[in-house]
């Protein structure tokens, strides 16, 4: 349940904090399985396991894994907070 709602506001705080971004192309979701063949090179590129929240520019990452599943339940607008902190720190408009 928890990693469903970690996807689930992880995805509502990128297209409703960054609509104009997501229109345009500049910023997309993606929810990657590790088990099939483009998940798997993610998830090698970036030491991935398991579930993970990470915010990626580039060659930039940030782990939010650990705030996602913190707040996802019970704080959601904090993961979405989270969220919009990361991007807007790692992309410059």
């Amino acid at each position: 349940m928890t990693c469903n709602n970690v996807e689930k506001v992880s995805k509502e705080a990128v297209e409703s904090q960054f609509a104009d971004q997501v229109k345009k192309g500049e910023i997309t979701f993606k929810s990657i399985n590790l088990d099939e063949k483009e998940g798997e090179a993610i998830g090698a590129k970036y030491k991935i396991e398991g579930q993970t929240l990470i915010v990626i520019s580039g060659d930039k990452s940030i782990n939010l894994t650990d705030k996602g599943f913190l707040y996802a339940n019970d704080s959601p607008q904090k993961l979405k907070a989270e969220i919009k902190k990361a991007v807007e720190g790692m992309v410059k408009w």
